[in-house]
């Protein structure tokens, strides 16, 4: 109601960092409110919490099904892909890798940005089919996998 026009655009800031700006006019006040928020700091707040919904919806998936989620990252200058989604399975063999193995359709769909379908060994050492893809603008992967 106190708002007469309002516009939000990802742009450059002064600093030139990639922010998410709002701007509204606030006509009863005579002044217009603009808000920035950092585009990297929105990224990794939005990917921080990809982790829970991947695991939320693992929780929902009947039998042998399986949503991984991973986010391309830079440790030590190697780049890899870091599953954010707990295991919904116990992995053979030990711990559950933190990073993808670099030929798995996780790190396929996270690193090179792909999509498709194929079957793979999963990290339980069982054949799996899976769907993969990918969100560039957050560099995430996401793959759901099936019992062969």
């Amino acid at each position: 109601r106190g708002v007469s026009a309002s516009k939000i655009v990802i742009a450059n800031s002064y600093q030139g960092k990639e922010v998410l700006a709002v701007a509204a006019l606030l006509p009863l006040l005579n002044t217009t409110l603009v808000m920035e928020v950092e585009m990297a700091e929105l990224r990794d707040d939005l990917i921080d919490n990809l982790g829970t919904v991947g695991d939320a919806i693992n929780a929902e998936l009947n039998g042998t099904s399986e949503i991984r989620i991973a986010r391309q990252v830079t440790t030590n200058g190697t780049t890899g892909a870091l599953v954010l989604t707990v295991p919904k399975f116990n992995c053979s063999g030990g711990p559950c890798p933190v990073l993808a193995p670099s030929k798995s359709v996780t790190s396929i769909a996270t690193m090179q940005c792909l999509k498709g379908a194929s079957e793979e060994i999963d990290y339980r050492g069982v054949s799996v089919l899976a769907a993969y893809g990918c969100v560039p603008d957050l560099k995430v992967g996401i793959v759901l996998k099936m019992d062969d």
